[in-house]
């Protein structure tokens, strides 16, 4: 819009330098020949009652001395003409800009008007998952976020079995000395961590397909739109997860569950990069995502550098 003002000043100081040029002109010429039919009279060439007479060869002459003056009105018009087209055009390009920046308004209402009814939805789908169990106390309950809590130590749990059994290990395997343990292939941590959820899966996915799917679906719905600044919704989105929630979306997307469509939106949106990593597992599955995955998380990039190599 500067830039349409600018030019609309420019316009206006060239009509006006135009005019002013003009009656500069103008005014010259008339003083010239004033002073010239002052020499005229001086001279005796004009007398009578206005100039003292005038002989009959003079008023053609001294009427023909001011055709310039049509020549100078014409140019005056001439000029306004262009300074009006001028500015009607800026006009018109002012238009055009504000019909731009409506359509632009609008089409970001209406990504935003979606956008925060699927989160809304989402939360709801959230808020709708419960767990029952029964203990000495009686039958229990937890419902929405508090029950991926649960879902995170269920699936940890379902981990160190099959670790435990890959791995020929004897006796109790404590979770720090977990985190701790070495891994030697990818492939076969990969093969580890599959097994797992596909247990935990099988147990859960009553509660949680339809919240991984939903939840893959906001971020897809911002991914495929046009708007600018993605990451601004996806953070968005992320802010509403727990610790627990990143940690399953962590491992979901390590699997068939997750891998070949949600796993690649989890490296270009950083959507782990507030997960703690005492969630991990292991150390070493810190090296599963690529390191821009973790963006600004300082413990997840510490770790990726000293165990993010993990060999194939």
């Amino acid at each position: 819009m500067s830039k349409v003002n600018n030019s609309r000043v420019w316009i206006w100081v060239a009509g006006v330098g135009s005019v002013i040029a003009i009656f500069s002109l103008i005014g010259s010429y008339a003083f010239l020949l004033i002073n010239q039919n002052m020499k005229m009279i001086n001279s005796g060439l004009i007398n009578g009652p206005l100039f003292g007479g005038m002989q009959i060869e003079s008023p053609g002459v001294f009427g023909d001395s001011f055709g310039i003056f049509a020549a100078l009105f014409s140019g005056l018009a001439f000029a306004g003409l262009i300074v009006t087209i001028l500015l009607q055009r800026e006009d018109l390009n002012v238009q055009r800009e504000e019909l731009e920046l409506t359509r632009e308004e609008i089409k970001k209402q209406s990504f935003e008007g979606t956008f925060f009814q699927m989160l809304r939805l989402h939360n709801d789908i959230l808020n709708s998952i419960d767990l029952q169990w029964s203990d000495d106390s009686g039958t229990r309950t937890k419902s929405g976020r508090d029950c991926f809590v649960s879902f995170f130590k269920r699936l940890r749990e379902e981990y160190k079995s099959v670790f435990v059994k890959s791995n020929k290990i004897d006796g109790p395997l404590p979770y720090n000395v977990l985190f701790e343990a070495q891994i030697n292939k990818k492939s076969n941590e990969a093969e580890i961590i599959e097994s797992a959820y596909r247990y935990f899966w099988a147990e859960h996915k009553v509660e949680l397909g339809h919240y991984f799917r939903y939840l893959f679906n906001v971020f897809k719905f911002v991914k495929d739109s046009d708007i600018e600044d993605k990451e601004k919704y996806t953070g968005i989105v992320k802010a509403q997860l727990s610790d627990q929630e990143l940690a399953l979306l962590f491992y979901n997307c390590l699997t068939e569950h997750g891998r070949d469509n949600f796993y690649p939106m989890v490296n270009d949106y950083h959507l782990i990069d507030n997960m703690p990593s005492s969630l991990l597992f292991n150390k070493y599955h810190v090296g599963f995502y690529e390191k821009r995955a973790y963006k600004t998380n300082k413990e997840m990039i510490e770790l990726y550098d000293k165990y993010g190599g993990l060999e194939e």
